[in-house]
C-alpha cells in the first residue's frame, strides 16, 4: 500500500480529514537510518496544507487522511510514496523510504480556511497556503528556455527512460541540488510519476542532446510541503537539464 502508520498518542477516534480539507500539523522527517531531514518541530511553527489533494507526497495524503484530531502517529512511506527515483533537495537518497511523525492539531472545511477561523498566529491568507488559491495555479506549470537546441527529432515518450544532467535551483538562485556537481547523470523513467510533475511535462518537450532550463511552479514540483529543508512550501524552481539519452 506504500504506508504503515504507528500510533503514538490516539486522536479522538471520530474527527477524521477528508480529502479537500486544510489540516494544520508538526512533522518531523528522518530516513530510515534516522537521519532528519526536515521538522516543522525544529522551527517551531506547524505546517499547514490541503489533504488529499496532490499537494503533498501520496504517502502524507493517504496516512493523514487515516488520521484523528489530535492524534500523533509515525507514517512509514515506502520510497514509491514519497520522492521516487528522484530523491529531494540533495539531503532524501532516490528511491529512500521515510518516515514521518506526524501530529494532527487541526482540521478545517474549505468555509473556514476562508475566514482563517482560529488561525490567528498561522492564517492560510498571509501564509499563502489558502486552498482556493493553490488550486487555481498556473496549469501550465512548467516554462522551457532552450540553451541548446537538441536533434529536433528524437523525443521522449512517457515510460521512456531518460538519462540526463541537471542543477537545479531556486528562483533566487541558491542551488539545492545537481548531478553535475556529483560528476554523475540522472537516470529515471519520465512521464510516469517518478519525478515531479515539472520534469515529466517539460523533460517530454525536449530533445536528445537539448540543453534547456526548465523553470516550474510550485504546484509542479514540491508544493506546499517543500522538500528536504532546502526547498520552501510554495517554491518555484529552476532546472537546468540536458537530456544525453533516451531509452
Amino acid at each position: 500500500m506504500g504506508v504503515e502508520k504507528e500510533i503514538l498518542k490516539p486522536g479522538d477516534g471520530a474527527t477524521k480529514p477528508v480529502a479537500g480539507n486544510t489540516v494544520t500539523m508538526h512533522y518531523t522527517g528522518t530516513l530510515t537510518n534516522g537521519t532528519k531531514f526536515d521538522s516543522s518541530v525544529d522551527r517551531g511553527q506547524p505546517f499547514q496544507c490541503k489533504i488529499g489533494v496532490g499537494q503533498v507526497i501520496k504517502g502524507w495524503d493517504v496516512g493523514v487522511l487515516e488520521m484523528t484530531l489530535g492524534e500523533k502517529a509515525i507514517l512509514k512511506i515506502t520510497s514509491d510514496f514519497a520522492y521516487g527515483a528522484s530523491g529531494a533537495g540533495g539531503v532524501i537518497p532516490p528511491n529512500a523510504d521515510l518516515n514521518f511523525e506526524v501530529e494532527l492539531f487541526q482540521v478545517l472545511a474549505q468555509e473556514n480556511v476562508d475566514k482563517c477561523v482560529g488561525l490567528e498566529s498561522f492564517c492560510c491568507k498571509s501564509s499563502g497556503l489558502c486552498a482556493d488559491t493553490l488550486a487555481s495555479a498556473n496549469q501550465d506549470g512548467v516554462e522551457k528556455e532552450i540553451l541548446k537546441p537538441g536533434d529536433g527529432v528524437t523525443k521522449p515518450v512517457a515510460g521512456n527512460t531518460v538519462t540526463m544532467h541537471y542543477t537545479g535551483t531556486l528562483t533566487n538562485g541558491t542551488k539545492f541540488d545537481s548531478s553535475v556537481d556529483r560528476g554523475k547523470p540522472f537516470q529515471c523513467k519520465i512521464g510516469v510519476g517518478q519525478v515531479i510533475k515539472g520534469w515529466d511535462v517539460g523533460v517530454l518537450e525536449m530533445t536528445l542532446g537539448e540543453k534547456a532550463i526548465l523553470k516550474i511552479t510550485s504546484d509542479f514540483a514540491y508544493g506546499a510541503s517543500g522538500a528536504g529543508g532546502v526547498i520552501p512550501p510554495n517554491a518555484d524552481l529552476n532546472f537546468e537539464v540536458e537530456l544525453l539519452a533516451i531509452n
